[in-house]
């Protein structure tokens, strides 16, 4: 199967579940890098992240229906196609269809959403489905780093584990790349409000969210979550109240993830 996804910790959770599934998986950074592909090799699936930049999830769908390859046709422009985003709302779905698309999975990904779309596409059972996921002895409060605002943790292993559908163990090894990305992102989206180039920032913030959530930080998911809005409103003023939140929430899980060990 064909994952099209630029960022890299949601393609390190797919491949995750895809591993387990039995799959053999091909990754495409990008929309063009996704429609050379589909010209030189046929696929049984395309798992396609409607967020990237430059070509979108919907424009390459949008070619891979009408048979326009990077430089030649795709070889199946029928392949099926799931689409992946955080945006559960039912417009999207709705346009996710009228484009062609044969189903929704919600980010961050979990095990069972994503399977149970790949069995009703395929029509056959996948060879994690007799597997159990593999549980760390440390459960409950144990999977909540150090720091705390209120009750509520700054980071919760064990949350994301449920979310997922993985162990804590495979939560744990996302970690590193997850940070990184964050703080990328978080620059990125500070840019934009710097420049005014609010657009920008609400994708960067849309994209920080995602990362967040696949590994238990919530609030700091929260906080993307209302600089996309304020950004998407054009509301510039409240963009820069929620990028100075959205540091200081990331400032607070760096150091969760750095008590950790």
């Amino acid at each position: 199967m064909l994952l099209v996804d630029d960022n890299p910790t949601n393609v390190k959770v797919a491949r995750l579940h895809l591993d387990r599934m039995g799959m053999t998986t091909t990754v495409a950074g990008s929309g063009p890098e996704a429609l050379m592909l589909l010209a030189g090799q046929e696929f049984d699936l395309v798992l396609m992240d409607l967020e990237m930049p430059g070509m979108d999830g919907h424009e390459t769908m949008r070619r891979i229906r009408c048979g326009q390859g990077a430089d030649r046709p795709v070889l199946r422009p029928d392949v099926p196609v799931l689409a992946v985003t955080a945006h559960a709302l039912g417009e999207v779905r709705q346009q996710c269809g009228a484009e062609g698309m044969h189903g929704v999975v919600t980010k961050p990904v979990s095990y069972g959403d994503l399977a149970a779309a790949m069995r009703e596409l395929l029509g056959s059972g996948l060879a994690g489905d007799a597997e159990g996921v593999a549980v760390d002895p440390i459960r409950g409060t144990g999977g909540a780093a150090p720091g705390r605002v209120g009750d509520e943790p700054v980071l919760d292993l064990d949350m994301a584990a449920s979310l997922l559908g993985v162990s804590q163990a495979e939560i744990r090894r996302l970690l590193p790349n997850a940070m990184a990305e964050i703080g990328h992102k978080l620059g990125l989206a500070k840019g934009g409000v710097r420049t005014a180039v609010l657009r920008e920032t609400a994708l960067q913030a849309h994209t920080l969210k995602s990362v967040a959530a696949s590994i238990g930080a919530e609030r700091t998911r929260r906080a993307a979550l209302r600089l996309e809005n304020a950004a998407r409103r054009e509301d510039l003023e409240r963009s820069r109240e929620r990028v100075a939140e959205l540091t200081a929430e990331v400032a607070r899980l760096e150091a969760a993830v750095a008590a950790l060990g």
